[in-house]
């Protein structure tokens, strides 16, 4: 099943084996020009819901997303940005 419209995209993955470090994990890859179509871009941040037998995947607005937030929700992030000395350019 893939219908295409101005707004919106049904499609089935199939469930496959990803590479994950130095195994295998369950996944499926959401590419393709459609993305594109739908106002997806390179460098856009999503968040993603997961339960059984249901993915919400949502694109984040520019405004609801600012580097404290992530830092909020990841505090890994500001490690990694201390280890490679990495500071925030305006805007972001």
């Amino acid at each position: 099943m893939c219908k295409d419209k101005t707004n919106h995209i049904e499609k089935q993955l199939k469930v496959t084996r990803q590479p994950q470090g130095k195994k295998y994990v369950p996944g499926f890859r959401l590419a393709g020009q459609y993305m594109d179509n739908l106002g997806y871009k390179e460098g856009d941040f999503v968040d993603v819901v997961a339960a059984k037998d249901i993915i919400i995947i949502k694109k984040q607005s520019a405004q609801n997303t600012s580097l404290t937030d992530m830092i909020d929700k990841n505090p890994v992030l500001l490690s990694l940005m201390k280890t490679f000395d990495l500071t925030a350019d305006e805007g972001i």
